[in-house]
């Protein structure tokens, strides 16, 4: 589904042109590789949005991407040049990294979530443990980046950010993103859409639970393995969506009133969606 993965070749070709524009096959002869084989990972990473590539003449110049996530990157690679990136990025590396972004991931989740075997994750944890990369305190229980890691935590954002977009480009170009979170993320859209991939969300999917809400546009969830959106994540999505609409506020008192729903999950959802604030003042 998506082109997390890289690999070394593509590593060694993000150091040599950090900070320079250089052409294909001057690329492939410093890396002593094919033209073809250097081609083909360049225009993976152009893919995932790290490299530009310009045509000048019959040559083309590869050069890290001015976007976001290329200029997030840069600055990561230029500011933790002693950062193994070899041991961090190849391979599972940037499927399992985005979880681990505050406030972490348990081990169970992570494997859910990248369907990723708890025996390879485990043993990821242990390379990137040894290289300081974790917090160790909250090893295994609970996986988060090391408090240092501000240049890689802001990368990850980036790219995340980056993917989920392409991603939804990808599937449905009509989409507006109004909410994401690491591999996750709400939008609207003007119609109603069938695809597997995502999950009737907010007051879209409110009209299942009999209620009822004004509103133009229809609301979709997307992360991987998810297979259904309840009550309480559907209020809180739809306050965060419409915080200024009286009535989602209303019937969430209602709710809790009726004891329809579950305050400690409604509250964690308030929290990850940004409106605990809103909740805990208007409640």
């Amino acid at each position: 589904m998506f082109l997390e993965k890289i690999n070394k070749t593509e590593l060694r070709i993000l150091e040599l042109i950090l900070g320079q524009v250089l052409p294909e096959k001057e690329i492939a002869k410093e890396l002593k590789q094919s033209a073809s084989w250097i081609s083909e990972c360049i225009h993976h990473l152009i893919d995932i949005g790290f490299v530009d590539l310009e045509k000048k003449g019959i040559s083309r110049f590869a050069r890290i991407s001015n976007n976001s996530v290329g200029t997030s990157l840069r600055l990561l690679m230029e500011e933790n040049k002693m950062l193994n990136y070899y041991m961090i990025f190849p391979n599972s590396g940037l499927i399992i990294l985005p979880l681990l972004l505050r406030p972490g991931t348990k081990i169970n989740e992570i494997c859910l979530r990248t369907h990723l075997s708890k025996r390879a994750i485990y043993y990821k944890m242990k390379e990137w443990k040894s290289i300081g990369l974790i917090d160790l305190k909250k090893y295994p229980e609970k996986v988060i980046l090391s408090n240092n890691k501000t240049y890689l935590s802001k990368f990850l954002i980036e790219y995340c950010k980056n993917r989920n977009r392409r991603f939804l480009n990808e599937t449905y170009p009509k989409g507006n993103i109004v909410w994401e979170w690491k591999d996750e993320f709400l939008f609207s859209t003007k119609e109603k859409i069938d695809n597997e991939y995502f999950l009737q969300a907010g007051s879209t999917r409110l009209e299942e639970f009999d209620i009822e809400l004004l509103h133009t546009s229809q609301y979709y969830y997307f992360r991987i393995g998810k297979e259904s959106v309840s009550l309480e994540e559907s209020l809180v999505q739809t306050i965060r969506t419409d915080p200024m609409n009286p009535r989602p506020i209303r019937i969430t008192r209602e709710a809790i009133k009726d004891r329809a729903l579950n305050c400690d999950v409604l509250f964690d959802f308030a929290k990850k969606y940004g409106v605990y604030k809103i909740l805990k003042t208007r409640l």
